[in-house]
């Protein structure tokens, strides 16, 4: 009985260390599943953050496009306003040019036409004055003529 109870022992603990065996095998292929699937998630994160990063640069080089077309078109446009205030400018500044001008022709012609009033008031001045001498000659000569015929006369 003896060997038979250490063979009962005996046996549990076999069994025991069978069961134990059966267990940690479980556990290697748990394990080994888990490793797999811990290699799956970071296989699909790696990818998942490949594509994101993807996503991201792509996104970046299409804003970045976007605001150096925004910068062009902002350019342009800025151009084109300068070049609308400088043709404004010009021509504003041609404009008072041509209105000086016409100013100056003005003057001139103003001034023209007081030379020429004050050529004619002078010119009919001296003729005033010659018809007042020749009214003056004539009279005289009138008088003289009045006289000579009849100088009997008072």
């Amino acid at each position: 009985m003896i060997e038979e109870r250490d063979r009962e022992s005996l046996a549990g603990p076999a069994e025991l260390l069978e069961a134990a065996r059966g267990e940690v095998r479980q556990l290697e292929h748990t394990v080994i599943a888990l490793r797999e699937r811990l290699e799956a998630l970071r296989a699909d994160a790696d990818r998942r953050e490949a594509a994101a990063r993807a996503d991201a640069e792509r996104d970046g080089r299409q804003l970045r496009e976007t605001v150096a077309q925004l910068r062009e078109a902002l350019e342009q446009q800025a151009a084109q306003q300068r070049a609308a205030m400088q043709a404004a400018a010009l021509a504003a500044r041609r404009e008072i040019e041509q209105m000086e001008a016409t100013v100056v022709a003005l003057r001139t012609q103003l001034e023209d036409q007081r030379a020429r009033a004050a050529a004619k008031a002078s010119d009919q001045a001296l003729a005033a004055e010659r018809e007042q001498a020749e009214l003056r000659a004539t009279i005289v000569a009138l008088r003289r003529r009045l006289e000579s015929a009849g100088g009997d006369r008072p």
